[in-house]
């Protein structure tokens, strides 16, 4: 007879950290049940903005967000609000 396990209950996040970091999830799949996501945009809509690059300048461009494992246009839009972050709070 094949033994079931059980999830135990946890106290904290960290205690249910290191119970996964030396427990394989497949031990416990009887247990689990899937859900069901939606995602749904709130608030403002988003724009388009072009900005030009020399080809030598979007390829290093795109290789550090290769590094990051995300897109170029990702990288620039997060390089963008953290400067626009950093400018309003010196104000």
């Amino acid at each position: 007879m094949t033994k079931i396990n059980k999830i135990p209950k946890f106290n904290t996040i960290k205690e249910e950290a290191d119970f996964w970091d030396k427990h394989s999830i497949t031990d416990y799949l009887p247990e689990l049940e899937p859900s069901k996501l939606s995602y749904k945009t709130k608030g403002e809509r988003k724009e388009v903005v072009t900005i030009r690059f020399s080809p030598a300048l979007k390829k290093e461009l795109s290789k550090v967000a290769d590094e990051y494992d995300i897109s170029p246009s990702s990288l620039v839009r997060m390089w963008v609000v953290g400067k626009l972050h950093d400018v309003s709070k010196s104000d």
